[in-house]
């Protein structure tokens, strides 16, 4: 099993327990471009272009854990971006 889809397979297992720096090395093993925003990150393709693309805020408190909401809107993201490369 390579290192993406270990990450990926650890990410859907348990969304709750996700670090910030374990998304962006996720969404970058993805060839999604990260926008750095003034309260968070946007995730960007160019194969996902006018789809709504997640958009991360940092997360606050000690354990900088990302809320699960957020990290299903990464991995819908994946996932279309999968099924997009199934059909080409």
């Amino acid at each position: 099993m390579s290192n993406e889809d270990q990450l990926l397979s650890q990410v859907q297992a348990g969304p709750c327990d996700v670090r910030l720096r374990d998304l962006r090395s996720l969404m970058k093993m993805f060839d999604f471009n990260e926008k750095t925003t003034k309260h968070g990150y946007i995730f960007q393709h160019d194969k996902l272009k006018g789809q709504i693309l997640p958009h991360v805020p940092k997360p606050h408190g000690r354990e900088k854990k990302v809320l699960k909401v957020y990290i299903n809107q990464c991995l819908r993201a994946i996932e279309l971006l999968q099924q997009g490369d199934k059909e080409e």
